[in-house]
């Protein structure tokens, strides 16, 4: 039995039209592709215009997979960056952000026969 609130599995498979191999596929993609490597590297170089990009790419991906728990995080971050907040406050919370994502694929890949 799925027990794991990060990702709203009713949601998500509303999304696909109840196609479960679908939704676990493109979890599998979001969760192996270099999906934070980019916000990883805008972090580091304190680039305000790559961190926007990848944060914006993160939510939305995460947003319509039903990754609530990053799509909320990376919106939020989104919002602090728009809003001129220091830059190595954000960098700090973005690479937050990439291990948080990091437990939740780990999570996911654990439990995703019980889907």
């Amino acid at each position: 039995m799925w027990d794991f609130n990060a990702i709203n599995l009713e949601k998500g498979l509303e999304r696909v039209m109840g196609r479960k191999e679908l939704y676990i596929q493109l979890l599998d993609k979001f969760f192996c592709d270099e999906t934070v490597a980019g916000l990883k590297t805008a972090a580091e170089s304190l680039n305000a215009d790559e961190l926007k990009t990848e944060l914006h790419k993160l939510k939305g991906t995460a947003a319509n997979l039903s990754v609530d728990l990053i799509a909320k995080r990376a919106a939020e971050i989104y919002e602090e960056l728009k809003n001129n907040a220091a830059i190595d406050k954000i960098a700090d919370n973005c690479i937050e952000l990439a291990a948080e994502f990091d437990k939740t694929s780990n999570m996911y890949f654990v439990h995703k026969s019980t889907i």
